[in-house]
């Protein structure tokens, strides 16, 4: 890739779903510009410096871009269904795993089970409540939340409607303070809903994983 660059192919580089090792050795062949990760109040992994890779990507220079901000579709007042990967929308109050649609992808991800689902549901209330002292619905505080972890930080939330567009945009006004920063990070630690794989074990092994030295090869 770095010869790509050399040759004005490819004007920036960026990793996905790497290691904090992968990170560094890649940054040393060549300048990394960012790094794509989920983060969000339900995946705080990254977090954990045995696992994830923000200080080693601070401590680079690295952007962070951030997937799935709103919780694979759980902070937002309509759902999206994940139905063989082609998203389409629904009303619905998803309170337990029952409401996921016939083939919707997440009846099969471990961190949706029926058994973790209670633990998701208090970041989600807790979220909404945050939201109501600030006039706001729990996508935007989760995303103002994201914001207010530093300027490194790029969201990008899914969206198929203007409406909920606007609603995305709107949560760069929710100014959360350092108090209610604490408090999402405390709500998410208590309900404790990072357990289970986020995809499917067949998915999930291929995260994170270091690829062989170049020595090696």
């Amino acid at each position: 890739m770095a010869e790509f660059v050399k040759a004005g192919k490819v004007k920036y580089l960026g990793l996905s779903g790497i290691s904090a090792e992968t990170l560094r050795r890649a940054h040393a062949i060549h300048p990394i510009s960012a790094i794509q990760t989920e983060y969000s109040p339900f995946t705080l992994d990254r977090e954990d410096e045995k696992i994830g890779f923000l200080k080693p990507a601070r401590e680079l220079g690295v952007t962070i871009v951030t997937y799935t901000p709103l919780g694979r579709g759980l902070l937002t007042a309509r759902y999206v269904t994940f139905v063989f990967l082609r998203p389409h929308i629904r009303c619905t109050d998803l309170r337990s795993p029952n409401d996921f649609e016939e083939g919707d992808i997440r009846r099969n991800v471990p961190r949706y089970s029926k058994e973790n689902f209670p633990n998701i549901l208090k970041i989600t209330d807790g979220l909404k409540a945050i939201g109501e002292r600030h006039g706001a619905t729990a996508g935007q505080v989760s995303l103002a939340w994201l914001l207010a972890q530093g300027d490194d930080i790029i969201l990008i939330p899914g969206t198929k409607s203007v409406k909920y567009l606007k609603e995305n945009l709107g949560a760069a006004s929710v100014k959360l303070s350092q108090d209610e920063v604490s408090e999402v990070c405390a709500i998410a630690e208590k309900a404790d809903a990072a357990q289970g794989l986020r995809y499917p074990a067949s998915l999930a092994a291929a995260l994170f994983v270091d690829t062989p030295p170049l020595t090696k090869l």
